[in-house]
């Protein structure tokens, strides 16, 4: 599902690629590939967590590499943007 999940969501920010699969758990964690690298050195990247139970977790984040700190980051999207995301998550299910 991961890369079904890669190939069809390309409209974010970064790429998402399968970070850890871990299916005992029934997870799923994908993450930016390749992050957004600012010139201050700050990555800023996106993390899906997909949960056997159905559940989405969808978030950006900024990872200071000075203090070595990751930070929630907000995500500025269209309502149609969120619509197409779920939209691919649904034809992307096994």
């Amino acid at each position: 599902m991961g890369a079904r999940l890669s190939k069809r969501i390309r409209y974010l920010l970064e790429a998402l690629e399968t970070l850890e699969v871990d299916e005992a758990a029934g997870r799923l964690l994908l993450r930016s590939s390749p992050p957004e690298t600012k010139p201050d050195g700050a990555v800023f990247y996106y993390e899906v967590l997909l949960e056997g139970s159905g559940q989405l977790l969808l978030r950006r984040y900024r990872f200071d590499p000075t203090t070595r700190e990751r930070a929630d980051e907000a995500i500025v999207c269209t309502r149609e943007l969120v619509e197409k995301m779920f939209d691919d998550l649904a034809a992307s299910a096994p």
